[in-house]
């Protein structure tokens, strides 16, 4: 019984693991969109250059 109670803890850190990805991915995307639209190359260091 100790060894499913592991394995669903495994497939839990799995999954964790994976939406965190894809959150990174969904993230990086957003932010290639961003500098698209500004005309810029890195979002952030252009946002700096504003200030």
């Amino acid at each position: 019984m100790a060894r499913d109670g592991e394995e669903e803890e495994a497939e839990k850190e799995e999954g964790k693991k994976a939406e965190e990805e894809q959150e990174q991915e969904q993230e990086q995307e957003q932010e290639e969109r961003e500098t698209e639209r500004t005309g810029r190359q890195g979002s952030r260091k252009g946002l700096r250059h504003d200030r």
